[in-house]
């Protein structure tokens, strides 16, 4: 039986003809990664490039050993919750339902699309616990139209969720981060750069900074991090 969440409804030919997307050549040095777009300015002029948050905390930062103060002590920890069936309630043109799923996971619902933002699923992330339990089973959720993922940390864009989510639909993700989920079974990956706006059906989807980073791993400074904000 396949874990994956049946497509949308609706044919998503008539919503790919309200992108309005500047499409950038991107290489690709290893796998193809055809389906990743990148916005352009609306003008031509080259986009500015985004200021990196780098992984050096500030002076005032609270330390702490993350092996003993965190990672240790949740091994013994039970995961607290228990997800519910959810009562999602009917939308009239208008109206927005926001659901909170569990930690940085959320459904927007309005009469016209549903999406969701930041979905992990998953009880292990890694070696990290995952300490309570999210608020419904992922097979409870409508047909997803589209997918906003604000970085690349793992509690955030987890790989396995996503592959299960993915039904050809679109996704948007930071600059950079289109290499980790162009392979998950979306339809098109769209790269933002910080205050860059896409248009995805009747929604304006903006990336906004945030004094966060989106490193992966130590390594990972070329990804761009931000808030996600559907207009």
């Amino acid at each position: 039986m396949s874990n994956r969440i049946p497509p949308a409804a609706k044919s998503f030919t008539s919503l790919e003809q309200t992108y309005i997307v500047g499409i950038v050549p991107i290489r690709f040095p290893k796998k193809s990664r055809r389906n990743i777009v990148r916005q352009a300015s609306r003008d031509g002029a080259p986009v500015k490039r985004s200021t990196r948050v780098r992984l050096r905390p500030r002076a005032d930062w609270h330390k702490r050993n993350f092996l003993t103060s965190v990672l240790i002590p949740s091994l013994f920890v039970k995961r607290s919750g228990g997800p519910a069936a959810p009562q999602f309630p009917k939308i009239r043109e208008g109206e927005i339902c926001i659901t909170w799923i569990g930690h940085a996971s959320f459904l927007i619902q309005t009469h016209e699309v549903n999406i969701l933002i930041d979905p992990i699923w998953s009880k292990w992330l890694k070696v990290i616990k995952r300490l309570k339990q999210p608020g419904f089973e992922i097979h409870h959720l409508p047909s997803i139209d589209f997918v906003l993922v604000t970085h690349a940390h793992f509690d955030h864009l987890d790989r396995r969720t996503l592959r299960r989510v993915a039904a050809d639909q679109p996704i948007v993700v930071p600059m950079g981060v289109g290499n980790l989920v162009h392979d998950l079974g979306f339809h098109i990956v769209h790269e933002l750069d910080y205050w860059q706006t896409l248009e995805l059906g009747p929604l304006k989807i903006s990336l906004t900074p945030c004094h966060h980073w989106g490193a992966r791993f130590l390594a990972d400074l070329h990804r761009v991090q931000g808030n996600r904000r559907p207009l």
